[in-house]
């Protein structure tokens, strides 16, 4: 798997490729973006990259249920790689009775047969990857897809800078991989901890680190951390943990907190490695912190002689989704 991280400015290139040919006609009051798993962190980081770009707010349903305010004044956008996540195509039937517009990101599947009988817009993605993998084919793709209707949260220019900073430096992330591996792998919990509005990140190496390295991983974002998790860290029951961080060096207030939370770790006697995040813009960001914390786990997993690629829990989930949601077994 470490090749197909190290693949990912191809993957960019492929998707700024299709820029501009998906386009949806507002006006919007709002976007939706669905999801689950490594398709749903895709909704988390355009949130995060609108933050300060629409004056329109963006919502991410990681769920089989959509809100309330869904209407045909909603820009829905369904990501789901394979197309056949029962969460997603859920959520999506509900948005289309709610009268919403809806483009589907996805390799195939019955989101894209869904999309071909109604007719709606749809970005294909590369067959043959992991969802986690896909990642920035299907963050470039959102984007191409905002930004050709009318309701941009990154320019082609940004992502084509970003694209060309991971081509320049991904041997050197891939070398701070392996350090931050080696550092990882512990007994001890791992705990990653950031600032807002960095969380969609922090999520992300959560994800990344159970899904390749099979271990479980807590999140901590400053500064909703100093006004309920620090006391947890007073008198835990368990205290064996170590921390990576990271902050934006460009957001002074967020490398303060992050400093104070390093702080409070390290007078407890905990291991803390910090990182900058680096990158030309916010989408450079980004990816650098996602190729980073991916090929990160990857090189764990493989330390503990694992296959980085497996997930037989999530596919005894997957088997059992059907009856749960009361739609059967899905078949494309």
């Amino acid at each position: 798997m470490r090749g197909d991280y190290l693949n990912w400015p191809r993957l960019v290139e492929d998707a700024l490729s299709k820029w501009g040919s998906v386009s949806v006609e507002g006006p919007f009051e709002n976007i939706v973006v669905s999801g689950m798993g490594g398709s749903g962190i895709v909704g988390d980081v355009v949130k995060l990259l609108a933050l300060e770009r629409l004056s329109v707010p963006v919502e991410v349903v990681k769920s089989h249920i959509v809100p309330s305010y869904v209407s045909a004044r909603t820009l829905f956008v369904s990501v789901s790689y394979s197309g056949n996540t029962h969460e997603t195509l859920l959520a999506t039937a509900r948005a289309l009775e709610k009268g919403a517009k809806v483009v589907a990101i996805t390799s195939g599947g019955l989101l894209e047969k869904l999309a071909t009988e109604k007719g709606l817009p749809v970005f294909k993605t590369p067959v043959g990857l992991l969802p986690r993998v896909s990642f920035p084919h299907m963050l470039t793709g959102v984007l191409g897809v905002l930004d050709s209707s009318g309701l941009t949260v990154a320019s082609r220019a940004e992502v084509e800078d970003a694209k060309r900073q991971l081509e320049r430096e991904a041997g050197e992330i891939a070398s701070e991989a392996s350090s931050l591996a080696e550092f990882a792998y512990s007994r001890e919990l791992l705990v990653v901890a950031t600032h807002s509005p960095l969380e969609p990140l922090a999520v992300r190496a959560k994800s990344e680190f159970n899904e390749n390295s099979k271990i479980v991983v807590k999140v901590d974002v400053a500064p909703e951390w100093m006004h309920n998790d620090i006391v947890g860290y007073e008198k835990p029951l368990f205290d064996e943990y170590r921390v990576v961080a990271f902050y934006d060096p460009d957001d002074q207030a967020g490398r303060g907190l992050v400093e104070f939370m390093v702080g409070e770790h390290e007078r407890r006697g905990r291991r803390v490695r910090v990182l900058a995040l680096r990158g030309v813009n916010k989408v450079g960001k980004v990816l650098y912190a996602a190729m980073l914390f991916g090929l990160a786990s990857v090189e764990l997993a493989l330390k503990r002689g694992l296959d980085p690629a497996a997930t037989e829990s999530i596919a005894r989930y997957k088997s059992a989704a059907g009856r749960i949601f009361g739609v059967g077994t899905l078949k494309p």
